[in-house]
């Protein structure tokens, strides 16, 4: 790696780092009303999925019969919330906070991964970079909402992933599947939807096994237990003797966006419709760099991960 690389690719982390930290500037303030990225989460999520760990600290107890409690099924949230909130008090300053801290984590995941993947590129730096100065991005990281989060476990899964290899013996072979039995439990208590992401971890998994079905079912099984384990004891000694209920309030109160051939269509054209939320321009470019790859560069589609975002874009709309 010569020196004019290093500096180029300092520099990129550099910026990145000054965008990330403006992150933080005035946590109290929401987007605009009037923004391109119109969303309900502002105006609800922060407290729904949330408020087990405020009820705690300001009243006592985390639950109240009767009420919504979504906590019930998607605990992992909540309770990340409360240990900050036992350290710095309960605060939208300090719930906002720990989303800071989750967003900081993509950024480092994501650059790792990439890195991982694409060695000797300025890519990872490229990417880091993109993400700290989105607007769009800048706008939901700063609430305390599930979706970062899930977006930190998913790629966490993906890098552990990215470790799996047939030869490896030891320490080396079941240490990524220790840890993918553990990250995909808590993808699905972070938000119930993670379960649409799993193919793409699955694929990462089936690629970095050499594309051999039986190789790649000697490492997704053995996850698959210790996840089904661990969350099968959650619901089976937790959820079912006390908060069944409430557990399958949380669908129910869901059950307006039932799938179906109506709702997949509009979940389809506005897929590609709230693309425009990063900016004509952007997405343009978006749009015709996919293009390129796709029909020019072959290679791409070798590259597990590249196969693996795009099952986890595919996943993004349920």
């Amino acid at each position: 790696m010569n020196g004019n690389y290093r500096v180029l690719r300092g520099t990129l982390l550099a910026v990145a780092a000054m965008f990330f930290a403006l992150h933080a500037v005035h946590l109290t303030a929401d987007f605009p009303n009037h923004s391109p990225w119109m969303d309900w989460a502002k105006y609800t999520d922060e407290g729904w999925y949330g408020d087990a760990a405020i009820r705690y600290f300001l009243r006592g107890n985390w639950y109240v019969s009767g009420d919504f409690n979504p906590a019930v099924a998607l605990p992992v949230w909540p309770l990340l919330e409360a240990i900050v909130f036992s350290i710095f008090g309960v605060s939208l300053a300090t719930a906002r906070g720990l989303a800071i801290g989750v967003f900081g984590g993509i950024l480092l995941v994501t650059y790792l991964l990439l890195r991982r993947m694409r060695q000797g590129s300025l890519v990872p730096a490229v990417a880091v970079l993109l993400l700290a100065v989105s607007p769009f991005i800048y706008a939901f990281t700063r609430l305390a909402i599930l979706e970062p989060l899930l977006i930190l476990l998913t790629l966490l899964g993906l890098y552990a992933g990215s470790f799996l290899q047939p030869a490896a013996t030891g320490r080396a072979r079941w240490l990524p599947v220790i840890a993918l039995g553990i990250i995909l439990p808590l993808m699905v208590l972070t938000k119930t939807t993670a379960v649409f992401l799993l193919p793409a971890i699955f694929w990462m998994v089936f690629a970095q096994s050499e594309y051999n079905w039986r190789a790649a079912l000697r490492f997704a099984l053995p996850a698959g237990v210790i996840a089904a384990a661990i969350w099968g004891g959650y619901f089976l000694l937790f959820v079912r003797p006390h908060y069944l209920a409430d557990y399958r309030y949380l669908f129910s109160a869901n059950s307006y966006t039932s799938f179906g051939k109506e709702p997949l269509w509009k979940v389809i054209a506005n897929t590609f419709r709230d693309g425009m939320w990063m900016g004509r321009a952007s997405y343009s470019l978006v749009a015709i760099a996919l293009g390129a790859v796709v029909l020019t560069h072959r290679r791409a589609w070798r590259n597990p991960l590249y196969v693996s975002l795009l099952l986890w874009v595919g996943g993004l709309r349920h």
